[in-house]
């Protein structure tokens, strides 16, 4: 969706509302497409004294992998994001600040950055998750895989002899 910025000053209101939906199931994060079910975006764009603020929220439900099991993991994203719109290269070094290239802002591109950037690199499905046997890949949280998972040698077993005491 986009909006033009004419519109908002020209409103009675000075502002424009927005609440739709956009299909972000083929948005790859990660390696992931967590976005199975529609993404939900709310919000504003108003001038405030001359200055035009953006101010929304975006509402999605991710479903990711476990970082250590692989997993589904079911997560509710909840994103609120408010941005000053300008034109002048000078505050572009400013966070809050969104710099414009044209007459309009597209909203759909500013939910989905702030909602990507919202994933965590790594989710677990618990905290006490004990991942995949490194042997056989079974996961662990079903149970023992019966394999021997004792470390074989290791080019750290150098250090073991080692005394780092004596200076």
């Amino acid at each position: 969706m986009r909006i033009k910025l004419t519109d908002v000053s020209s409103s009675a209101e000075k502002q424009i509302f927005f609440d739709y939906s956009i299909d972000l199931s083929q948005e790859e994060v990660n390696y992931q497409l967590p976005f199975c079910t529609p993404v939900l975006v709310r919000g504003s764009v108003a001038d405030r004294q001359g200055a035009l603020l953006l101010s929304g929220a975006v509402l999605a439900d991710a479903r990711l992998l476990c970082a250590r099991c692989n997993r589904p993991v079911e997560s509710r994203r909840h994103v609120q994001f408010e941005f000053l719109l300008s034109h002048e290269d000078e505050q572009q070094d400013a966070e809050d600040v969104l710099l414009l290239d044209s007459d309009s802002v597209d909203i759909d591109q500013v939910a989905a950055s702030e909602l990507i950037l919202d994933i965590p690199m790594a989710i677990l499905c618990s905290e006490d998750c004990l991942g995949l046997c490194f042997k056989c890949g079974k996961n662990l949280n079903d149970g023992d895989c019966g394999c021997d998972r004792t470390p074989e040698d290791s080019p750290f077993d150098v250090l073991k002899g080692m005394d780092f005491d004596n200076k």
